[in-house]
């Protein structure tokens, strides 16, 4: 259509600017007679003028009609018409009229995107505000119903909901997450709170998603007290079975040997007594593990206080292997340390790394030792290195059996233990000290061994 219209144009013009040159030909002719003729030569004269004023109006009819075009679209006004009036501006008319259904049409895909993903976002769980400069606004009813359907529109408002609450919710950067409390009339509830940040015409908008945890919290919380329960009912219980059992035997044992004192031979009285001895030793040994639990539980119950200084990470690393050089000669297992780049620093509390890393290495070499050395020899692999996502990272690898896949949804489970010595606490600690310092800690299954990542 476009191109129909621009040859039917171009013929028009060419047409009449032929007619100018032939109308200046026919001028030029006549003066140039000896004797001119005076009125064909003011005839062809003023229909030269006429010819030059049609085309001045034609052009100036086409540049108001495409004024008008352009207009209706600049303002995607689909409900204008434009009126021919001339030949080429019926071309122009009827392109119009097929732009004009095809920006209805595509107005009409826009606003049905437009209400989809209004209610899209309308019907997300999640409660959904949006910051800009001071102002805030609620995109969902889930964000509508969190702040139970208070018209808020300035930032300053949600200081109503907690003292430092807007503070936090204004200072959380793209990516970052937070956990808030929101402090409503009847209840407080706590918010797992992330940001992302959107341009628009108006500027950067900041989209802070508010997840409600207040459930999940209240649920792992009284899963870990379950936990925490059947731990110790289940140690107490081991320790005071035989405890009770013995007390009583001892008991019975010294009341028949009071009775027997006087009749019994002397070797049967030393009987009774070792007898009565050897129970009390159990009940002692017995009370001593009793002991060691409530001391371990002490140990993972206190929060632990960071000292963070700079420290070279060869040296720390360095000093941990070499606690484990005797037993790793003994057991004939191979400890390799990678470090990469060789001279990395980072600031810690050095002593509580290393007791993280040597309950690491531990393990290692009780899993290496509780089983069939492989065929290439039992090894353990200690590598630092910086992560592609820019932090440091300590990998303790052993190509040991593994963790089965039943149980290591438990291992830091405090006081869960697969072995028969062991306290459970061990890889718990770890967590915690990783905890502390802001990272985290994660078992890798291997094809062939075991790899516990440090993350910091």
């Amino acid at each position: 259509m476009i191109s129909k219209w621009r040859t039917d144009f171009r013929i028009a013009v060419s047409l009449r600017l032929l007619l100018i040159f032939l109308t200046m030909a026919a001028i030029v002719w006549l003066l140039q007679r000896e004797t001119p003729l005076v009125f064909s030569l003011v005839g062809c004269s003023l229909l030269l003028l006429l010819q030059i004023l049609l085309l001045l109006q034609s052009l100036q009819k086409i540049y108001l009609q495409l004024e008008d075009f352009f207009t209706s679209l600049h303002f995607q006004d689909t409900t204008r018409q434009i009126v021919p009036v001339f030949y080429q501006g019926k071309k122009l008319a009827q392109l119009w009229q097929e732009i004009q259904s095809d920006m209805q049409q595509l107005r009409a895909r826009n606003e049905s995107l437009l209400h989809y993903y209004s209610m899209l976002l309308e019907k997300v769980p999640v409660p959904l505000v949006r910051l800009h400069a001071e102002k805030i606004e609620l995109l969902n009813s889930a964000a509508r119903q969190l702040f139970q359907h208070n018209q808020l529109t300035r930032v300053s408002e949600l200081n109503h909901f907690g003292q430092g609450f807007a503070r936090a919710l204004t200072g959380l950067q793209p990516g970052d997450q937070q956990l808030l409390s929101l402090q409503l009339p009847q209840q407080t509830l706590s918010l797992a709170a992330s940001a992302t940040s959107i341009q628009t015409p108006e500027g950067t908008n900041k989209i802070i998603s508010l997840q409600v945890i207040q459930r999940e919290l209240d649920r792992q919380q009284i899963d870990a007290w379950q936990k925490l329960v059947q731990v110790l009912s289940h140690e107490i219980m081991n320790s005071m079975t035989p405890i009770h059992s013995l007390s009583n035997t001892a008991q019975d044992l010294l009341a028949s040997y009071q009775q027997q004192l006087a009749t019994a031979p002397q070797d049967l009285a030393t009987d009774l007594l070792t007898d009565a001895n050897e129970a009390l030793v159990t009940v002692s040994r017995r009370s001593e593990h009793l002991m060691d639990f409530v001391r371990a539980y002490r140990t993972v119950a206190q929060p632990l206080h960071l000292e963070l200084r700079p420290h070279a990470l060869r040296h720390l690393l360095q000093s941990v292997v070499t606690l484990f050089t005797q037993e790793l000669e003994r057991d004939t297992i191979s400890l390799a340390l990678d470090i990469t780049p060789e001279h990395l620093e980072f600031n810690t509390d050095a002593a509580q790394i290393e007791q993280a890393l040597i309950n690491l290495i531990k393990n290692a070499i009780e899993a290496l030792r509780e089983h069939q050395a492989p065929a290439a020899g039992k090894h353990i692999f200690l590598r630092a290195y910086i992560h592609p996502q820019g932090k440091l990272v300590i990998d303790v690898e052993d190509n040991g059996p593994g963790i089965a896949e039943d149980k290591r949804a438990q291992i830091f489970v405090p006081f869960y233990t697969s072995k028969r010595t062991g306290t459970g606490i061990g890889l718990f600690v770890v967590q915690q000290i990783m905890q502390a310092h802001g990272g985290s800690v994660n078992y890798l299954a291997l094809p062939h061994g075991s790899c516990f990542r440090m993350m910091f």
